[in-house]
């Protein structure tokens, strides 16, 4: 970070759920969507900035697809803010998109992920997208649910989280 920085535009997004198992009767929900935060921090020569990124959550083969991992903002090793992952499929049910925690943080944003479809047939259904921020996310977004037929099936993972930061 140069040194003449005194703010910093932070954007955090959480990591995808992932799809649920396709059973032999019923295709998998897909998981949620993650999170998307955003705020502007105060900061000082020298500071030390650690971000944890999020990971996407697995498609297992046995329902629910697991929650996605937070994507989270340390600042000379204090918390300062989390956009989470969203939550697995599980069965038939979509997962819901992921929240945050924006911490200390007085001026911040915060947009749940996009929740993912719910399983209505045989077919695997799709997961939630990330929360839009100031550019159309990478990823983030939620697995999709495995199809039926012969299952079961494993669902597919989420998509990792990822952080901007611009000055």
């Amino acid at each position: 970070m140069p040194a003449d920085v005194s703010h910093l535009l932070v954007e955090l997004w959480g990591a995808g759920g992932g799809g649920a198992a396709g059973q032999s009767v019923t295709g998998g929900a897909g998981g949620g969507g993650g999170a998307y935060a955003r705020l502007v921090l105060d900061v000082t020569p020298g500071a030390v900035i650690n971000i944890v990124t999020g990971a996407g959550g697995a498609g297992l083969l046995a329902s629910p697809g697991q929650q996605g991992s937070a994507t989270q903002l340390f600042l000379n090793g204090s918390f300062i803010a989390s956009a989470f992952g969203g939550k697995g499929g599980n069965g038939s049910t979509g997962g819901l998109g992921g929240g945050c925690d924006l911490g200390i943080a007085s001026v911040a944003l915060c947009r749940p992920g996009y929740p993912g479809a719910p399983a209505l047939d045989l077919n695997g259904t799709p997961g939630g997208r990330a929360a839009i921020g100031t550019i159309e996310p990478l990823g983030a977004a939620g697995g999709n649910g495995a199809p039926g037929n012969a299952g079961p099936n494993t669902g597919v993972a989420g998509l990792t989280g990822y952080a901007l930061l611009s000055w």
